[in-house]
């Protein structure tokens, strides 16, 4: 298991890092294209980068979504708790950590100095 763990975890940082990768590069590109060509040019460009980007782009985006749902799936499985017993002890944790938060809040907004400074009075 954490065999395949790291290596579906390796594949969602090698797909994160080329979509974010071409992102950049297409704004670079963009950003050259506003400046070096006129208008009509500039859309017969964009418009030829779009459609040969579209099945380059999508690529990583699809071996991410691929990778994650594997992962998540073999965490899960592996983890030997269905989700009804996760969300049975959920709850119980998380509406106790709510009135915390929620107390901690009330006592700052009971304070005069911090409400003065959390609205700008």
């Amino acid at each position: 298991m954490h065999v395949t763990s790291a290596v579906l975890t390796t594949m969602e940082l090698i797909a994160a890092s080329l979509g974010v990768g071409s992102m950049v590069c297409i704004a670079v590109v963009a950003k050259v294209t506003r400046i070096v060509l006129d208008g009509p040019s500039q859309m017969v460009f964009l418009r030829s980068m779009n459609r040969r980007y579209s099945v380059v782009g999508a690529t990583p985006l699809l071996v991410f979504i691929a990778s994650a749902l594997a992962l998540l799936w073999s965490l899960l499985s592996s983890s030997g708790t269905t989700a009804r017993h996760s969300t049975l002890a959920g709850p119980d944790a998380t509406s106790r950590s709510t009135r915390l938060l929620a107390s901690k809040f009330q006592e700052q907004l009971n304070d005069p100095s911090t409400t003065s400074f959390m609205f700008g009075l």
